[in-house]
């Protein structure tokens, strides 16, 4: 996990970014539809709230990074983070409306 403390160019950390990013996507993708335990992972909660701490510092950096030089790098960030929102969103939607019926 020190490794990301490591990322020293731009494009370094905005892949790290993007890659956990994705990694959250599933993972709430399984959360959703599927019994989910960190057991079956070789990561375990602790390590990925560690990630995702990590992600999540290094994102506002970067961001802040840009909003100072006025370059938006991150949008296609953004809008890959409001996809999982609403992907989010969406599974709960469609989990109560089957609790429903």
């Amino acid at each position: 996990m020190d490794s990301v403390d490591d990322l020293l160019s731009e494009e370094d950390q905005a892949n790290f970014i993007q890659a956990f990013r994705e990694i959250m996507r599933l993972k709430n993708v399984l959360d959703c539809f599927t019994p989910f335990d960190f057991g079956d992972l070789p990561m375990d909660e602790q390590l990925f709230a560690d990630f995702r701490s990590k992600h999540l510092d290094l994102y506002d950096k970067v961001k802040s990074n840009n909003a100072k030089e006025k370059v938006p790098i991150l949008n296609d960030i953004d809008f890959k983070l409001e996809l999982i929102r609403r992907d989010k969103i969406k599974s709960f939607v469609e989990t109560f409306i089957d609790g429903v019926d």
